[in-house]
């Protein structure tokens, strides 16, 4: 039960196998080690990022469901005061190479956490080619741009911008963003555009 020993033994045996084969049963004996402190220990927040570091580095071998199922407990085992510490390990966790549809379903959990991630939110969709949940974030995005005191979105970006972004996107995908059932009416979006700007 000796939180401070527990932590010096994980980190030493997590050291001796950061080298290792991935997977091998050294590491799988050191993730073992940290399921049974976790018994224990499932509210102390270092424990918990010690093993998602561990999960997602090279000796694990891209574990992706064992590392998302971690990921998840730790986010239900911690008050949600200390959320913001796992979040960043498992938003990077998802840019890593995770399938395109796991990372998307661990972004739209975050952004119950962090709405402001939004908009980068819309260019992860843009990158992966999900055109039509691409123009639906980028809506979403210029409702809230129109419904608040900001002009700028968090990268700097005016509602301009983001309109021609949204645009460009519509005339360039018509058929990838009809085809993902959105009810977007593309004319109407084009049209209130170029009337705000001629307004401008």
């Amino acid at each position: 039960g000796s939180y401070k020993l527990w932590h010096a033994y994980l980190l030493r045996r997590t050291a001796r196998v950061r080298a290792a084969r991935p997977l091998c049963a050294a590491v799988r004996a050191v993730c073992a080690l940290y399921e049974r402190a976790l018994l224990t220990m499932h509210k102390m927040p270092v424990i918990w990022l010690a093993y998602l570091r561990f999960l997602t580095s090279p000796a694990c071998g891209g574990a992706i469901t064992r590392t998302r199922h971690a990921f998840d407990r730790a986010l239900q085992a911690l008050p949600i005061s200390q959320h913001d510490l796992v979040w960043p390990l498992y938003v990077q966790f998802a840019q890593s190479g995770v399938p395109p549809r796991t990372a998307r379903s661990i972004w739209r959990r975050y952004l119950m956490f962090e709405p402001g991630a939004l908009e980068e939110y819309c260019d992860v969709l843009v990158a992966q080619g999900a055109y039509a949940e691409a123009a639906r974030c980028l809506t979403q995005l210029l409702d809230r741009l129109t419904g608040s005191a900001a002009k700028r979105t968090k990268a700097g970006q005016s509602h301009a911008q983001v309109w021609l972004k949204l645009a460009e996107l519509l005339c360039k995908h018509p058929r990838e963003v009809a085809a993902g059932g959105t009810a977007l009416d593309t004319e109407a979006i084009v049209r209130a555009g170029i009337a705000r700007q001629e307004d401008a």
